[in-house]
């Protein structure tokens, strides 16, 4: 499998281009865009290579996915994501799991999570 070590869901062609000289100067590796025209592929096959597509519209919601990147970078990588004003994304990590998915599963599936998350924050700021 490629070393690919960060896919990006959800951006438009200058706000990656933002991204990618952000990750030259911060060290990371160059990150892999997916568009709209990638969402019915496999995480684990945008993993081996990025085929082109015709619809290179972004992706609705926007994710930053990690593979096989040590913690401390991921944690490193956030931080600077953030002081570089981007907007917020769905972070996550590729696991033995979701490398089996195809991307819009995950996006729907990390969509899922957040809402409930959210849901449960409201619950608990009612309750106070």
């Amino acid at each position: 499998m490629k070393n690919v070590k960060i896919l990006v869901c959800g951006m438009g062609e200058i706000e990656f281009e933002a991204l990618c000289k952000m990750c030259e100067k911060e060290k990371f590796d160059k990150p892999i865009i997916v568009f709209e025209g990638h969402k019915n592929l496999l995480v684990k096959d945008l993993l081996r290579s990025q085929p082109d597509v015709e619809n290179k519209k972004a992706t609705k919601e926007r994710m930053i996915l990690f593979n096989n990147m040590p913690q401390k970078e991921i944690i490193r990588f956030i931080e600077i994501y953030k002081k570089y004003g981007f907007p917020k994304p769905l972070f996550c990590m590729v696991t033995e799991h979701n490398v089996e998915w195809s991307i819009e599963y995950l996006l729907s599936h990390l969509v899922k999570e957040r809402e409930e998350v959210e849901k449960n924050h409201r619950i608990k700021q009612k309750n106070k």
